[in-house]
């Protein structure tokens, strides 16, 4: 029931990159550049909240797909992060640009073209995060940590592309905003 905001890290309008449908979100990322990301926010402003989504990417070379928590601007947001290909998954701040990680945890040789879950929780001062591939998801976070920087702000989702890589497509499905009371 709401509308879905585009942008590049710079700040400048990335809906040409990025569609959002009433059952799936892509991002299509071409890249000459060393670096380009498309953050996608939507929804009014909460404190407390869960997140999940279905996060699929086509090629594991310098790519991750990330949840978006307490987002005041596109440059001020908390981050739960799968590296795909850095095979990591961490809880970052950006702050104006400035960016702080929280937690981080290596993983399995994560792939392209693998459905991964992302769950993001954000209560309080507390941060946790967690994936899995299938319908089980795990009982126990894979992160979590303590940041008080954010209090409120929308919800959304991350795609980077690191390398220059030719390109990248990532599909986002079964996106849920949770508000915790």
């Amino acid at each position: 029931g709401w509308t879905w905001g585009h942008k590049l890290a710079d700040g400048s309008d990335a809906s040409g990159m990025a569609t959002i449908s009433t059952s799936q979100g892509k991002v299509s990322l071409t890249t000459g550049r060393t670096t380009l990301e498309v953050r996608n926010l939507v929804g009014p402003s909460v404190s407390d909240v869960d997140i999940t989504v279905k996060c699929q990417v086509d090629s594991t070379s310098g790519v991750s797909c990330a949840l978006l928590g307490r987002a005041s601007s596109y440059n001020h947001f908390y981050a739960a992060i799968l590296n795909v290909g850095g095979n990591t998954f961490e809880i970052w701040r950006n702050n104006g640009g400035t960016w702080t990680k929280s937690a981080s945890v290596s993983t399995p040789t994560l792939q392209a073209n693998v459905v991964y879950k992302l769950r993001f929780q954000l209560q309080g001062s507390t941060l946790r995060a967690k994936y899995w591939i299938g319908d089980t998801q795990p009982d126990t976070w894979g992160l979590e940590a303590t940041d008080t920087t954010f209090t409120s702000g929308q919800v959304g989702t991350r795609v980077k592309l690191s390398t220059t890589n030719s390109g990248v497509n990532v599909r986002f499905d079964d996106f849920l905003a949770t508000g915790i009371p």
